[in-house]
């Protein structure tokens, strides 16, 4: 799951760093994508932040228990001064002169991710380590009392100075574990999607349409740009059908809006300026080179144009007829209308 949980973590910020980057090219304006990629950022550090702020954790751990144990060396770590002044000789000479003394039961090799070190084994079971750093400093380590002799007979056969250390050199970050971590993958594909939502907001900055229809909209722009199997053409006619459905959506809204509520207004507002999108989508797609299919699909979407305009303004006059368009009535009259010219007035292109 690490690597899973790195994974995600890359492609997700990633993606959204293409994404920012690409939006700026696309719409103009680079700071106003700048969240964006601090989104990115967040999204590709939080793992590492995560995993060193345990790890500093665990070490300021250790300081403190080692301050208040003061002279008794449990879990004690003891790291040279400077390196070895051999250090390709050193563990296999500290190996020999351990095995020929009497301080320890036993010394033998032993694997580490750094590479490999030597187990000490002191009175039958306690155990203690000696490690060399990729700088070529030694670093004794274990949970024996004894820990502290071995480290100074290091330091003497080497001719190096060994100090008790809270921090052990070789302790990595410690990767999130457990379920923290499935939370924590949730927690970046939930960042993920509030800088792409971020981003979309920023490509159209206007309330007409909900961040969810705005991502639609961003993703019709990509595909026209990075998709080689969708034209501009019809990547335009794409979002001219979308716009329509969200124009037809504010039918709906006008009449699930509460009496007397300003936000029927608003709304009428928002269909207006989404029919004037649609004709300009409709309008940059018929400057080009149609092909028969296409020219059919745009007179589909007009006419589909025609009729949400239609509905909307049906649902206008519905709240005036009804009275429940309270003291906005004056100000639906006007729209209501507009709409109605609108949907008697052919698209040109």
């Amino acid at each position: 799951m690490v690597n899973t949980l790195r994974a995600v973590s890359w492609s997700s910020g990633t993606l959204l760093i293409a994404l920012s980057v690409w939006a700026a090219v696309e719409y103009g304006d680079p700071l106003r994508f700048l969240p964006g990629v601090v989104v990115a950022a967040t999204i590709l550090g939080l793992p590492p932040a995560l995993a060193y702020a345990k790890l500093w954790s665990r070490r300021g751990s250790r300081y403190l228990k080692a301050r208040r144990r003061g002279s008794v060396e449990m879990d004690a770590t003891f790291v040279s001064d400077d390196p070895d002044p051999n250090p390709d000789d050193a563990l296999a000479s500290i190996a020999e002169a351990v095995g020929a003394g009497d301080g320890s039961d036993a010394v033998r090799w032993e694997p580490f991710p750094e590479g490999e070190g030597l187990m000490v084994t002191h009175g039958g079971f306690h155990n203690s380590f000696v490690r060399l750093t990729e700088g070529g400093r030694l670093v004794v380590t274990g949970a024996s009392k004894r820990t502290r002799t071995l480290a100074q007979f290091v330091g003497d056969l080497r001719e190096v100075s060994m100090r008790n250390r809270s921090n052990n050199p070789l302790l990595g970050p410690i990767p999130v574990r457990g379920a923290p971590r499935w939370f924590l993958a949730l927690a970046l594909v939930a960042l993920l999607g509030v800088g792409v939502g971020g981003v979309a907001n920023a490509a159209y900055p206007t309330d007409a349409y909900n961040t969810p229809e705005k991502t639609v909209l961003v993703s019709y722009d990509a595909r026209a740009d990075v998709d080689p199997t969708t034209s501009p053409t019809e990547a335009t006619l794409g979002k001219a059908a979308f716009m329509t459905g969200a124009l037809s959506e504010e039918a709906v809204e006008v009449a699930w809006e509460k009496d007397g509520s300003p936000y029927v207004v608003h709304d009428a507002r928002q269909a207006i300026e989404i029919s004037r999108d649609v004709r300009a989508q409709l309008r940059t797609a018929r400057e080009g080179s149609l092909t028969p299919a296409q020219v059919d699909r745009a007179a589909r979407i007009e006419a589909d144009l025609h009729a949400a305009e239609r509905d909307v303004a049906a649902a206008l006059r519905e709240r005036l007829e009804n009275d429940t368009a309270g003291r906005y009535a004056d100000e639906i009259r006007p729209l209501r209308r507009h709409l109605l010219r609108l949907a008697e007035r052919p698209v040109r292109g």
